[in-house]
């Protein structure tokens, strides 16, 4: 009579990772950089913080959201500007992928203040999220 014990507790560990999705971080090789990002990733506000609340709370196939911290602050082909990626996946996001904005790129990690966001749906133009 073990056998329904161990497929109750299978199943409900199932439901336990399949819960909640919180987020994906990609790490940075240096521990610095992780910090700041991280910091940074927790500044955000207004309505992008809700979206990434919405995500953080719904089942991970619904919602995923992934730190880029592995490429620290930079500039990419696309956007010019100092930024780290935020990336979302799942069956229901508002965007594909936001770059954040640091206030300060240029200083040390430390200042986690932020500008603002640049949020990607493709093919529509980005959506700004004014951060500071």
């Amino acid at each position: 009579m073990k056998l329904p014990i161990v497929i109750l507790f299978v199943g409900a560990l199932t439901l336990s990772q399949a819960a909640l999705a919180d987020k994906v971080w990609v790490a940075n090789p240096n521990t610095a950089i992780n910090n700041w990002i991280s910091g940074m990733y927790a500044n955000i506000g207004g309505p992008l913080a809700t979206e990434l609340q919405n995500c953080k709370v719904a089942a991970a196939a619904v919602c995923t959201v992934t730190i880029q911290a592995n490429g620290g602050v930079h500039t990419s082909a696309t956007d010019p500007a100092q930024h780290f990626t935020v990336q979302f996946a799942g069956t229901t996001h508002a965007f594909g992928a936001c770059h954040i904005y640091p206030q300060n790129p240029a200083i040390p990690p430390g200042d986690k203040a932020l500008t603002g966001a640049n949020c990607y749906n493709p093919p529509n133009p980005p959506t700004y999220y004014k951060l500071n």
